[in-house]
């Protein structure tokens, strides 16, 4: 059981989620925020309003609805970092040569981490591992 002097030093982290996908509409992200304890969300795709991937959602027929899937209406106000569909559409390339295959995935994988972290460390968020860290990572 936590006391509630430790609970009340937690009401105050912050938390960065980092997840490719839309899984389970952000539920995570989205309860961080309710709580205001998100610092930032870390996503391959976000769709939001005026976005490039919204642009080319409307475009898109079959993918384009799944492209709206990205994006969840109740983090319009949250912090969100997501990759760039230039960056994706090179890589979307380079897996359409040959059949995806797990050691491609995980590279892809460490790809959209090391990413993340370098645009984590540019915004100040975080911080390299000798410096410390001013953030939980929940991945």
């Amino acid at each position: 059981m936590i006391d509630n002097a430790s609970r009340r030093g937690q009401q105050n982290d912050q938390w960065i989620v980092c997840q490719i996908g839309a899984r389970e509409h952000y539920v995570l992200a989205h309860e961080l925020h309710r709580r205001g304890q998100l610092a930032a969300l870390c996503t391959d795709i976000w769709a939001a309003e005026g976005s490039v991937w919204n642009i080319a959602a409307r475009f898109s027929r079959r993918r384009g609805l799944k492209l709206h899937g990205r994006y969840e209406p109740s983090l319009s106000g949250a912090r969100v970092l997501s990759e760039s569909p230039f960056t994706l559409g090179a890589l979307s390339a380079c897996l359409a040569i040959g059949q995806p295959s797990w050691p491609g995935i995980m590279a892809a994988n460490r790809r959209f981490a090391q990413g993340m972290a370098r645009r984590l460390e540019r915004s100040g968020l975080l911080r390299s591992h000798r410096g410390g860290e001013t953030c939980r990572i929940c991945v």
